[in-house]
């Protein structure tokens, strides 16, 4: 009867050791994760709530740095400059202790920053680092967590020793199986444990303005883009390395058409696309090229744009896909 309560005792040692151990490293980190987001947005609210100080996505950055330095994080694991604009956003709209106009005032300076960096242009690199970097942190969460539950359950394996420690009934060899069926048990019931809390944990996450889903969707939407180009047997030139204002563009005859994609899942302001319009406007001039083309995934009356300039397109990947099929060669 003792040897299974020892047994018992033991297991409850390891379950107890391997969560302390959780709660010292990776929970840890989480916790400091969570802070200093927290301490981000509540430096921001303040500062545009107090100061009527308006946050450039730039300024935002360098205040993500800042405080994973100081909370001993990477700034990758803090959340995006637009994820921390859609809290502000959220604490704006949400809180009773704004008046309505200074409300209406702060929206009005805070939103074309938050287009501004939901729009900001994306690298494809950008796509190959990120689940790179997740596997990483992936795997050397579980190396971690399994070195931990290793040493927790060998030390709930060597509970049912203890007792007879400096005793004469002491003999490892007769007592080895007793600790490795504890140490066995106490890592399988860690495992299944540490699973319904992972689940549970995943439930209760809340996953603000994902940026690498954002710019998964983004790269798809464009490599669906040049796919067609391609399906009318019309060859496709990135624009390079550097951001030179549009993705690709197109030869035909000798005349060069400039394409810009965007794979906005909503609708842009119209400050936010005029300014886009006149940007590449000035690179279809520049680039001595006949039009250029923006292909969006929301359709735009074209009527509310007042469009300035007659070489600008906008279009769908359906109407874009009309334009190559008709599209006079």
């Amino acid at each position: 009867m003792e040897d299974y309560l020892l047994s018992f005792l033991g297991i409850a040692v390891s379950i107890i050791l391997f969560f302390i151990g959780y709660r010292e490293t990776i929970g840890a980190k989480k916790e400091r994760i969570k802070s200093a987001n927290s301490e981000v947005e509540k430096i921001l609210v303040r500062r545009i709530v107090l100061e009527t100080y308006t946050p450039k996505p730039i300024d935002i950055s360098r205040l993500l740095e800042g405080k994973a330095r100081d909370f001993k994080v990477k700034a990758g694991d803090l959340l995006s400059e637009s994820g921390i604009l859609n809290c502000i956003y959220t604490r704006i709209i949400e809180t009773d202790l704004i008046a309505q106009e200074q409300r209406e005032d702060i929206l009005s300076r805070i939103t074309p920053i938050l287009d501004e960096a939901e729009g900001a242009p994306i690298q494809e690199q950008e796509v190959m680092e990120i689940p790179r970097e997740q596997r990483k942190k992936n795997l050397y969460q579980s190396s971690v967590l399994f070195v931990i539950g290793i040493f927790a359950s060998l030390i709930g394996g060597l509970v049912t020793i203890f007792p007879k420690i400096g005793t004469v009934d002491l003999n490892i060899e007769s007592l080895f199986p007793a600790i490795a069926a504890t140490a066995a048990m106490s890592l399988v019931l860690i495992l299944i444990i540490y699973t319904f809390y992972r689940l549970k944990e995943s439930q209760q996450e809340v996953t603000i303005s994902s940026s690498s889903n954002a710019i998964a969707q983004a790269i798809s939407f464009e490599r669906d883009v040049a796919k067609e180009i391609e399906k009318k047997g019309i060859k496709v030139t990135p624009a390079g390395p550097k951001d030179r204002g549009y993705d690709f563009f197109i030869e035909q005859d000798g005349k060069k058409i400039i394409i810009e994609v965007k794979a906005w899942s909503h609708k842009v302001p119209i400050s936010v696309l005029s300014r886009i319009v006149s940007l590449l406007d000035k690179v279809v001039t520049m680039e001595n090229a006949e039009e250029g083309i923006i292909v969006t995934k929301t359709p735009f009356d074209m009527k509310t744009l007042d469009l300035k300039s007659e070489k600008i397109r906008l279009m769908t990947l359906r109407e874009f896909r009309n334009y190559l099929t008709h599209r006079p060669k």
